[in-house]
């Protein structure tokens, strides 16, 4: 195709070309033509090589992130279940609310959205939710042991961010359904936002 569009285009200057009186050799102007569009097909495919390379490497990358940081909350979340007493004694030393049972709501929460993550069923919806999960980690514990506990949260807000923006690239589970729960996601945060900026306007801000 890109071929025939690049010899169209210069059959359509030699056109002009006799037109004008610049009448050569035909045989010639031919040949001059198919190298031509020889030459542009050949840039337009590299072209295009390059940009769907770019295309798989960030896609690939993005996938590698989203199952690195999903195993990070399997294996957080599963703690809360298996080592309980000691998880209450550091939820009480962070003054987190309603413990012993926020325990359990944290844990279910790492375990059941760090799932859908590692699937990318609902990678953006996911990586949100756990964003908060961290954004609280680094008010409770960041606050009281310092430490890693203010590096660790941050560095993985940072990739869900990442994830919540880009999406989870390959390997979903099931990329119909991954697809059609993006596209709720990013209809829901345009509508979102547009009620933010409507209200913004209307409170006079």
């Amino acid at each position: 195709m890109c071929v025939r569009a690049a010899y169209s285009q210069c059959g359509g200057e030699l056109k002009g070309r006799n037109g004008l009186g610049l009448r050569g050799n035909r045989d010639s102007e031919q040949l001059i033509c198919k190298r031509r569009s020889a030459r542009n097909c050949a840039k337009l495919w590299r072209q295009g090589l390059d940009v769907k390379r770019a295309a798989t490497d960030t896609a690939l990358l993005l996938a590698l992130l989203r199952v690195g940081v999903a195993l990070v909350f399997l294996v957080v979340g599963s703690s809360h279940f298996f080592n309980h007493s000691r998880e209450v004694a550091d939820f009480r030393r962070w003054g987190v609310p309603l413990t012993p049972n926020s325990v359990y709501l944290i844990g279910a929460i790492e375990l059941g959205f760090g799932l859908l993550l590692l699937t990318a069923l609902a990678t953006r919806p996911a990586a949100l939710v756990l964003t908060g999960d961290m954004i609280g980690a680094l008010a409770t514990a960041g606050r009281v042991d310092g430490g890693s506990q203010l590096v660790i949260p941050p560095l993985l807000a940072l990739a869900l961010l990442t994830l919540a923006r880009f999406g989870g690239g390959r390997w979903p589970l099931s990329a119909r359904i991954a697809n059609a729960t993006d596209r709720r996601f990013l209809l829901l945060a345009h509508r979102m936002l547009r009620l933010a900026q409507t209200l913004w306007v209307v409170c006079g801000g």
